[in-house]
């Protein structure tokens, strides 16, 4: 059992889970972490139990506790700093070269913390063996020579460039000159 587990069990609520959610539920109160989407809600059903009236409700300081708790458990709190703050890709233009380098941790990280790595009940699936980490490194830069398979006229590492392009396009950026 997690610690937040153990915490929301001494707050008296009950753990639920499926697929893509973590339920806590205490009398009327639920609190839920939807997985695929990297959120919470917290809300008090009220009525008829087929059509009950979903109202926020006032958390203590030991329920935020226990929720950001779960939220590390996750990832989600580490993951946020590291993609928003820390930046694991690290871009700099020299030479009229675009270059782009990731520290091989910081890529075993994003395996790591990745959500097809993520199951639901049991947490994280699969973990890269210390004497396999060239291995993994190999593999994933086959992945990103392979072709697309969305689109077969592109390679993997292409796809970020071609949806970049796509959002210039249909955003008539400043900086490009458009057909009439």
């Amino acid at each position: 059992m997690s610690e937040a587990d153990k915490l929301f069990e001494e707050l008296r609520y009950k753990k639920y889970t499926s697929e893509d959610c973590v339920m806590y539920m205490k009398d009327l109160f639920t609190i839920t972490f939807i997985i695929p989407n990297k959120t919470f809600i917290a809300e008090y059903k009220q009525g008829d139990y087929n059509f009950p009236k979903i109202r926020p409700f006032e958390l203590e300081m030991q329920e935020l506790k226990a929720i950001n708790l779960k939220c590390k458990e996750l990832g989600w709190i580490e993951e946020w700093y590291s993609m928003k703050e820390k930046q694991l890709m690290k871009f700099k233009v020299e030479d009229n070269k675009l270059k782009m380098e990731i520290k091989i941790n910081d890529l075993l990280f994003l395996f790591k913390t990745s959500e097809a790595n993520f199951d639901g009940d049991s947490g994280q699936i699969a973990k890269v063996k210390k004497d396999n980490k060239e291995q993994f490194i190999n593999y994933i830069i086959e992945y990103l020579q392979e072709p697309s398979y969305d689109n077969e006229n592109l390679v993997n590492w292409a796809e970020p460039f071609e949806k970049a392009f796509y959002e210039i396009v249909e955003g008539y950026e400043d900086f490009c000159k458009y057909k009439d």
